[in-house]
């Protein structure tokens, strides 16, 4: 997370959790489209995309939250399932 702070500005949340040897969740959160666009634009640009695609296997990517025309547009290798924010409560 530290060096996502350093290079990403916007970035809240990048968590990595396994749930066993070889099944993983990636938890990324974003202050607001600009964040998530430009952390997009980093890693399809970047080095260690090739690598991330040829060590993981994608079961199912979702994008939590309103999501712009762009930020569907430069993801939608990755995914189509964008579901806005209908309801909820916060304490």
């Amino acid at each position: 997370m530290r060096t996502s702070k350093k290079t990403e500005p916007g970035t809240i949340v990048y968590e990595y959790y396994a749930s066993s040897k070889d099944r993983y969740f990636l938890y990324e959160v974003y202050r607001n489209h600009t964040g998530a666009e430009f952390h997009v634009d980093s890693f399809m640009k970047g080095n260690l995309m090739p690598a991330f695609v040829e060590i993981f296997e994608v079961i199912t990517f979702e994008v939590l939250g309103s999501t712009g025309d762009e930020l569907k547009k430069k993801m939608k290798d990755f995914t189509t399932e964008h579901r806005a924010k209908t309801d909820g409560f916060k304490h």
